[in-house]
């Protein structure tokens, strides 16, 4: 035989009834279990009498907003107005902030070994390319890829409006390079563009 697990608690039941039981709107049958579970549970006892306080509190509020308006003016008038305090906390985390702000703001520029990459018309910077190369309009990225490889370049900026594309290549190793990228059959245009290291 297995064990059955209630999934409504008696508990709960008359807390949720608590509120109504307090302002006397349950009907009779309601009224009478939550009466039988007051009557054993000092718990439930303890949380009605919690509502009763704060039945009575809420009755004691002002029903006119506009006597707690002038209440209110009256106070500011004869400068009892309370003035709000900022939390201790409130007034570290506002220091956390700004030092953290001043931090990034003041941080040194990040060095970055790595070559830049850049569009053939953007300024040059760094490693200038020496070699301009233009695939063919089908070649796929991995036959791209094979075909730098093969001439041993890397490539530094593009792609350019017209689609080309701006290699590094050793100096030394430069024509071999060229060569190599002109028999690839991706590539529609391989040419150097620098002056030749042998003249």
């Amino acid at each position: 035989m297995s064990n059955i697990i209630p999934l409504h608690d008696r508990h709960e039941a008359t807390r949720q009834l608590l509120p109504w039981y307090a302002n006397g709107s349950l009907d009779g049958a309601e009224a009478a279990r939550v009466a039988a579970h007051l009557a054993g549970c000092a718990g439930c006892r303890a949380e009605l009498d919690a509502e009763h306080r704060l039945k009575r509190v809420v009755a004691a509020l002002p029903s006119d907003p506009r006597a707690g308006w002038a209440a209110l003016r009256a106070r500011v008038a004869a400068g009892e107005a309370p003035r709000p305090r900022r939390p201790g906390w409130l007034i570290a985390a506002q220091a956390a902030a700004l030092i953290a702000a001043t931090a990034i703001a003041f941080r040194p520029a990040a060095i970055d070994t790595a070559p830049a990459y850049h569009a053939l018309g953007s300024a040059r910077q760094g490693d200038a390319g020496n070699v301009i190369v233009l695939f063919r309009p089908e070649a796929r990225e991995t036959e791209m890829r094979a075909a730098l490889r093969a001439a041993d370049a890397r490539l530094v900026g593009g792609p350019t409006a017209a689609n080309a594309y701006l290699l590094s290549v050793a100096a030394a190793e430069r024509g071999r390079a060229v060569a190599r990228l002109q028999a690839s059959p991706v590539v529609r245009l391989a040419q150097p563009i620098d002056q030749d290291p042998a003249s």
